[in-house]
């Protein structure tokens, strides 16, 4: 039987959203154009790397996954 420090307890390296709103509510913002973070209006960047979006509230950028 092994016991862990209740540090190790602890710490969760890999953390997992348990609320799925949370996953809705992003993907709802980003197909409104907006910021998943605060909400802001994001603009379109084009470059010889493709397209991104990016939020000139918070500069946040986002790539978007194809």
């Amino acid at each position: 039987m092994t016991t862990k420090s209740k540090s190790e307890e602890q710490l969760d390296l890999n953390p997992q959203p348990t609320d799925y709103s949370i996953g809705a509510a992003v993907g709802e913002r980003l197909r409104n154009n907006r910021c998943p973070r605060c909400d802001g209006d994001l603009s379109r960047i084009t470059d010889h790397d493709g397209e991104r979006r990016y939020c000139h509230s918070c500069r946040m950028t986002v790539v978007d996954v194809e």
